[in-house]
């Protein structure tokens, strides 16, 4: 697996993406089966983010995705553990913008959702990253052109 974390920069704003790909074009069992997961925990944390919710909420959300799945490590343990990192951060004028995980977001904020999974026995880490813009009544996934689903992301490295 390669996962390739890159940034931009278009007029003074940043961008942050992160995607994980299959070093030969195809995923394994495992491996699917870990990126599928880090999946559901993206987009159970993209419906999620609005208005009034904090990053940390919606790190809470991907960590229960994590912890009450039946995919397991190798010694049959959830993989809560394995998320290592923080859910996001805001993004702006700098890759990581000021703010803290507790401050709610507001209409017009940019947040990073980027869950991982890193199971270092296996030499197997995952994450996807997108960038989101906080609207009045939701957010809008900014990056979405980028496929994240593993039959895409296969089609694209076979360049369908």
């Amino acid at each position: 697996m390669v996962v390739i974390d890159i940034g931009a920069r278009y007029g003074y704003y940043c961008g942050d993406l992160t995607r994980t790909y299959p070093a030969n074009g195809r995923f394994t069992e495992r491996q699917r089966e870990i990126y599928d997961l880090v999946l559901e925990a993206h987009d159970r944390a993209a419906d999620a983010t609005r208005p009034g919710i904090t990053v940390f909420d919606l790190r809470k959300i991907v960590y229960e995705v994590f912890e009450n799945s039946k995919v397991r490590d190798s010694n049959g343990e959830s993989l809560g553990q394995y998320f290592i990192h923080g859910l996001g951060h805001p993004l702006g004028l700098d890759a990581h913008d000021p703010g803290a995980d507790e401050t709610p977001l507001e209409p017009g904020m940019v947040i990073t959702n980027e869950p991982g999974i890193y199971l270092p026995e296996e030499g197997l880490g995952v994450r996807i990253e997108n960038d989101f813009l906080i609207t009045e009544d939701g957010a809008e996934n900014l990056s979405a052109d980028l496929p994240t689903k593993a039959d895409k992301i296969e089609a694209l490295m076979r360049a369908e």
